[in-house]
């Protein structure tokens, strides 16, 4: 499907439905492109050259790409990151199936990280597409079969974002808590030195599905800090209303978000040079976002979508967004 950006003489190629977000708690969903309140600083993917908008999924300081600005660990090899959780860490949601995870490593290659994603799963259009994320699995799922994937690729940085499709009924959310936590253990037992990064859920636009995420998120706290020094907490559930595709899965602008929050999370756990690693695009400053509204669904060829498009905008990133 294709999206005019008015006023820029540019426009936007969406291959999937992916980037579609929910406006509100309704079925009502929509995509974003946005436009920040610096000048972006390289083009953007999904968007012609030139002056525009920047599209959601932003990239880190173009000045940096390419420079080694921080060590990442010795100089023996990269450092090995996994991707690990369901359908949001492969993709759903997100245009080019990417997840927060090309955003990722653009910004921490930009950071002088010599990283090398790990994992059986393959998918997205980034440089190193590797992950562990698997479409519909629970946390005892992910249990079952983690020691096998961290003995392969024995990570040294694990990215966890986890328990989405244990929140979905009160009966899969009964007992997630200890489950997680018996996951927490396993991952430690296999790869000791490894950097844990434990997130927090992002949202849903279901009721019912975030009260059991608020939940469980409160009791990431004790979790993480029960597990030890190399376990860390990384708060994703900022990411929530116009960020999701769905009622359960983040879209380009929401995967930005949780980019984002990744690499903030992971600068002090692998920041082992001099100065701070370079800032980049925060794509919680946007001020004006083209949202295409799906507004319904044909059933030709699979999915075919059915959008409205407009601009909104909000006078500061802490303001609620205003169509025009």
């Amino acid at each position: 499907m294709r999206y005019w950006l008015p006023g820029t003489g540019a426009s936007a190629w969406w291959r999937s439905p992916g980037v579609v977000a929910a406006l509100s708690a309704g079925a009502v969903t929509a995509t974003v492109v946005i436009t920040l309140a610096a000048t972006a600083p390289a083009a953007p993917r999904h968007v012609a050259s030139g002056a525009g908008p920047v599209a959601v999924t932003a990239r880190p300081d173009a000045s940096a790409a390419g420079t080694k600005r921080t060590p990442a660990r010795g100089a023996g090899r990269p450092v090995r990151i996994m991707p690990l959780g369901d359908s949001i860490t492969a993709g759903i949601g997100t245009a080019t199936y990417d997840s927060y995870r090309r955003d990722l490593y653009d910004r921490l290659v930009a950071a002088g990280v010599d990283v090398d994603f790990v994992g059986s799963q393959h998918a997205g259009t980034g440089a190193d597409n590797d992950h562990e994320g698997h479409s519909g699995w629970t946390i005892a799922r992910i249990a079952g079969n983690v020691d096998g994937w961290l003995r392969r690729y024995r990570p040294d940085v694990v990215l966890l974002h986890l328990g989405t499709n244990d929140m979905r009924s009160d009966q899969r959310a009964r007992g997630a808590q200890d489950r997680f936590a018996v996951l927490i253990r396993r991952i430690r037992h296999q790869v000791p030195g490894a950097q844990i990064m434990v997130a927090k859920l992002i949202g849903s636009s279901k009721e019912a599905n975030q009260r059991r995420i608020d939940t469980f998120n409160d009791a990431l706290t004790d979790i993480v800090r029960a597990a030890g020094a190399r376990v860390h907490l990384v708060d994703q559930s900022s990411v929530h209303g116009l960020s999701m595709r769905d009622t359960l899965h983040p879209n380009d602008y929401g995967a930005a978000q949780m980019a984002w929050n990744w690499y903030r999370a992971l600068e002090p756990v692998l920041n082992h040079g001099i100065g701070r690693w370079p800032a980049g695009v925060d794509p919680y400053q946007a001020r004006r976002a083209y949202l295409c509204e799906l507004t319904a669904t044909k059933p030709r060829d699979g999915y075919v979508p059915v959008v409205e498009c407009d601009w909104w905008h909000r006078s500061r990133s802490d303001r609620p967004w205003v169509r025009g």
